[in-house]
C-alpha cells in the first residue's frame, strides 16, 4: 500500500497546473504567430490587388472587376500600366512583384519606416535571409497557393 500525504498531493497538483499553464501559453503563442502570418499574407494579397488595379488606396472596396477602367480612382498608388508583374528570383526588373510590393509599403507607411516594416513582414513570413530576400522567396514559393486558397470560392468553380 502506498500512502500519499496531502503535501505531496498538492505539490503534484501544482506541478500539473503549471504544465497546463505552459501548454496554454505555448498554444496561444502558436495561435498568435499563425494569426500574424495570415494577416501579413492577406496584406500582401491586398497589395497585389492594388498593383493590378482591383483595389485602390483612394477608393473603398472593390474598384475594378472588369468593365470601364477609370484612372481617376488611382492617385496614391498607380497600378501596373501593362498589367504584367514579373515574379523573379532576383531584382532583374524595377517593376517586378517584390519591387512593386516594397513601393506599396513605402507608399502606405512612408519611407522613414520602410526598413522596419519590411523586417516586420519578413519576420511574420518566417523565412531565412534579409527582409527583401524573405519577401521575394514568399512570392516565388508560397504566394500563389496562399492567394488562390484565400480567394477561391467553395463548391462550384473551386480550383483543383
Amino acid at each position: 500500500m502506498i500512502l500519499i500525504d496531502n503535501d505531496s498531493e498538492s505539490e503534484f497538483e501544482q506541478e500539473e497546473s503549471e504544465l497546463e499553464q505552459e501548454e496554454i501559453v505555448e498554444a496561444k503563442e502558436i495561435r498568435d504567430k499563425k494569426f500574424l502570418s495570415d494577416t501579413v499574407c492577406e496584406f500582401i494579397s491586398y497589395a497585389v490587388g492594388c498593383m493590378f488595379g482591383r483595389y485602390s488606396l483612394d477608393v473603398e472596396g472593390l474598384v475594378y472587376a472588369g468593365g470601364e477602367w477609370k484612372n481617376s480612382k488611382y492617385k496614391t498608388f498607380i497600378p501596373d500600366s501593362d498589367n504584367i508583374i514579373p515574379i523573379c528570383d532576383d531584382e532583374y526588373f524595377n517593376d517586378d512583384i517584390t519591387c512593386r510590393f516594397i513601393d506599396f509599403v513605402k507608399t502606405v507607411y512612408g519611407e522613414d519606416t520602410l526598413d522596419n516594416n519590411l523586417k516586420f513582414i519578413a519576420e511574420a513570413l518566417d523565412g531565412n535571409g534579409t527582409p527583401k530576400e524573405i519577401i521575394r522567396n514568399y512570392f516565388l514559393s508560397e504566394f500563389f497557393d496562399n492567394h488562390c486558397t484565400m480567394y477561391t470560392s467553395r463548391g462550384a468553380g473551386k480550383r483543383q
